[in-house]
């Protein structure tokens, strides 16, 4: 089976969360979902996914640019 390449959706931000500590050698804290949830840009944020498992995760940042006011 390929391995599947997506962006995700509001409703896996803890199962990606979880995945994203796991590259840190740790868990996502509980209560964290709501932070996150409001905080990143799901249309850059991408999960890899592998027989239904979230294996890999890539997040892009949306910051001003330092010369806005």
């Amino acid at each position: 089976m390929a391995v599947e390449i997506r962006t995700i959706v509001p409703d896996e931000m803890d199962a990606w969360a979880e995945a994203v500590m796991a590259g840190f050698h740790a868990h996502a804290r509980p209560g964290e979902g709501p932070w996150r949830r409001n905080r990143v840009d799901y249309e850059r944020s991408s999960v890899a996914v592998d027989g239904g498992r979230m294996v890999g995760t890539c997040l892009l940042y949306t910051s001003p640019s330092p010369r806005d006011p």
